[in-house]
């Protein structure tokens, strides 16, 4: 915080939501045993849960974190887009504050770290549906960090904000937090409550973060994508998690990916053929038939033989081809790739490895689409940035945030002939105004443009140019621009 001198488990669950809006009846990964004692991360009771998942992704908190821990490329889905919206630089435009103000502005960012909050506070809502950045005040003749002034900030907490109390504040900081945070009266998640269940920004709501009371109006909220009327109440006021229109090709790619993890190790299919099969199973014999495969199985892996009765079973093998496994990958993380908006390789890190792929094809119209989603993050986050600001103006300044415009530089990359070509033009462009209007387009504003915009090679100011350069006679000192925009 900186401070200035004052001036239960249930894997048939088909709807988890139904349950209510705590954890009960919640299938959760932690306690109902993930993975084998291979160490494998993802198997068939992984795969079980997600397929008769049909909605509510959402409510079901830790199976959103086992996803997000546990499968990398769901935490790059959650962060990407964001941290790549975020990362362009943006810039101040104001009549209301000074460039030495604005100046202030950019370093609280950079001295409390607001950046990395405001970006933790978009991956969770995009993860649960809902975040926000707690305003965190330091009163008048507190010393940070220390216990009497964390009890006084909480109990401020309870209280309304206003402007007098963050004008007269010894520090500000801000705390990001995602709606499970804000939601939870105790530790206990099974008797766990949000007391504000439906209207987030009703005067008089408060929230809940890890038992500490707060009022809505010290924290700027993040809410998810919307959902439907009919679903709306559903999600408690807030939103959806990201993962929620990605539940069929989130089964696909977790499909895919199980298999791979089973064919690791051998790259074969046994198949076995058991006399009176069909009329065993018809006779309630399957228990027999499974003991068989069983006892084959364990044979086969203690000695790498197969050991069957020659009468009654019948045994081949058959290669898996490679790459038939690869374009079946393909062809299923192609429906997650197209379902968020994500460049396949920029997602996946490599194109897909098969002909007429959605990735492969249409790669600009792809691009597009994605550099869409990045402009509306950082269009949403405009707001989130103007309300932090106008907390640091009436921290710092002592008043309240009135007019400030906010720009993002360009999404779009280009490429080292495109820049040089844009700079090209520019300096086209000035020697036409400054032989049009030398009077307003002057040498000295000419060339702090070119410096500043590194538009040359090379720095120009008043140098030594050689008038004849073919007989090299004399040196004549004069300036750069006199000389590149003669007429």
């Amino acid at each position: 915080m900186a401070s200035v001198p004052r001036k239960a488990k249930n894997p048939d669950l088909k709807h988890n939501g139904n349950t209510g809006f705590g954890f009960s009846g919640m299938f959760n990964p932690f306690n109902a045993g993930f993975g084998t004692s291979s160490g494998r991360i993802v198997n068939n009771q992984l795969l079980e849960i997600i397929k008769n998942l049909d909605t509510f992704i959402s409510l079901n908190r830790p199976l959103l974190d086992f996803l997000f821990l546990k499968l990398p490329l769901m935490e790059k889905i959650i962060k990407l887009a964001p941290q790549e919206a975020l990362s362009k630089k943006f810039t101040y435009h104001s009549l209301q504050y000074s460039q030495e103000e604005i100046d202030v502005f950019e370093k609280a960012w950079e001295e409390l770290n607001i950046l990395d909050k405001l970006l933790d506070a978009n991956w969770k809502k995009r993860l649960y549906g809902g975040s926000a950045l707690i305003i965190d005040l330091l009163p008048q003749g507190m010393e940070n960090n220390t216990a009497e002034a964390r009890n006084i900030m909480n109990a401020n907490w309870a209280k309304p904000l206003s402007d007098k109390e963050v004008t007269e504040a010894a520090g500000i900081d801000f705390i990001a937090a995602d709606l499970w945070e804000l939601s939870m009266l105790g530790t206990n998640m099974e008797s766990s409550v949000n007391p504000q269940t439906f209207n987030l920004d009703a005067a008089d709501s408060y929230f809940f973060y890890y038992g500490k009371k707060i009022h809505r109006s010290r924290l700027i909220l993040f809410k998810g994508e919307p959902a439907p009327s009919l679903y709306a109440p559903i999600y408690r006021g807030w939103g959806k998690s990201y993962f929620e229109g990605l539940l069929e090709p989130l089964r696909a790619y977790i499909l895919i990916l199980t298999l791979a993890l089973e064919l690791a190790n051998e790259k074969k299919i046994d198949v076995f053929g058991i006399e009176g099969l069909t009329s065993s199973i018809a006779g309630g014999q399957e228990g027999n038939i499974k003991a068989q495969m069983n006892f084959i199985q364990e044979v086969k892996d203690f000695t790498g033989a197969i050991t069957l009765d020659k009468t009654r079973h019948e045994f081949t093998q058959r290669q898996l081809q490679i790459g038939d496994l690869r374009e079946i990958a393909d062809f299923l993380t192609e429906q997650l790739v197209a379902n968020t908006d994500y460049p396949y390789q920029r997602l996946m890190g490599s194109a897909p490895n098969r002909p007429n792929n959605l990735g492969g094809n249409n790669v600009d119209a792809k691009n597009d689409n994605y550099f869409l989603r990045l402009e509306s993050i950082q269009k949403e986050n405009i707001y989130y940035i103007k309300a932090i600001n106008h907390y640091l103006s009436l921290f710092y300044f002592g008043k309240p945030l009135e007019d400030l415009k906010i720009t993002f530089e360009t999404l779009y990359s280009l490429t080292p002939e495109q820049e040089e070509a844009q700079k090209q033009g520019i300096v086209a462009r000035l020697q036409t105004l400054h032989a049009l209007k030398p009077e307003l387009v002057t040498d000295e504003l000419v060339r702090q443009i070119i410096n500043e915009g590194k538009l040359l090679p090379m720095q120009i100011d008043e140098i030594f140019i050689p008038e004849n350069s073919l007989n090299n006679k004399q040196l004549k000192k004069e300036s750069f621009l006199n000389k590149f925009f003669k007429k």
